[in-house]
């Protein structure tokens, strides 16, 4: 399941650190591999790692959420 690991606060203006993501982060004790995708809102960027991550687990996509509406679902840096 994907989980945000840096937000921003519109209200403070600020970067913010999910400690939840930084403890299941130190707990991995494997290779970790980094796929960044980045671009303008609404360009189909969390349906395209929902492909890759369908492809690699075998599993159905529904990793990052993904809606027809206007406003974005995922913003700022997330894991998987």
């Amino acid at each position: 399941m994907a989980s945000p690991f840096i937000t921003y606060s519109s209200d403070t203006k600020k970067f913010q650190v999910n400690q939840d993501a930084v403890r299941t982060l130190s707990k991995l004790t494997g290779p970790v591999a980094v796929l960044a995708v980045c671009g303008r809102a609404r360009q189909g960027k969390s349906w395209l790692l929902n492909q890759i991550l369908a492809k690699l687990t075998g599993k159905g996509a529904g990793g990052f959420q993904v809606a027809s509406s206007h406003r974005p679902c995922t913003k700022g840096l997330w894991i998987w």
